[in-house]
């Protein structure tokens, strides 16, 4: 009879810490969500060697607010409003710095993204929006 133990088995790769964490993008990639709608992936990985995955809405009549600040945060320029032309594969090998949170599903726990960090606003997880809130046109 075969044994083994599963003592110290993980699924897959290790749980990525909350808090801001400096990330390379390994991957980007656009695809639909479960609900149909055109989004940009942005597959991570931490400098300890732990993966996220990063979803950005890319439909033109819907706020693609979290798209556009990964850009600036990724290039260190806001994109203009309006149209807006990007190859994906040119941001794979790029550091992106990312706020972390767990979340528990079906008694799994998994690290999600929360938030990009811009630069300058290292360590102050959402310290950018009252500039994002400034862009509202209302």
């Amino acid at each position: 009879m075969a044994r083994a133990d599963f003592s110290n088995s993980t699924d897959g790769f290790p749980l990525v810490e909350e808090g801001v964490q400096n990330t390379t993008i390994e991957k980007c990639y656009e695809n639909k969500s479960k609900g149909g709608n055109n989004q940009v992936v942005f597959e991570l990985r931490t400098s300890s060697g732990g993966r996220l995955w990063h979803y950005c809405v890319n439909e033109p009549d819907k706020n693609c607010w979290m798209f556009r600040k990964t850009i600036h945060a990724i290039t260190g320029q806001k994109p203009e409003k309006g149209p807006f032309s990007f190859e994906p594969d040119d941001y794979v090998g790029e550091s992106l710095k990312v706020e972390v949170f767990h979340d528990e599903f079906n008694g799994r726990i998994s690290a999600k993204v929360k938030d990009v960090i811009l630069s300058g606003d290292e360590g102050v997880p959402g310290s950018d929006k009252l500039s994002e809130e400034n862009d509202l046109p209302f």
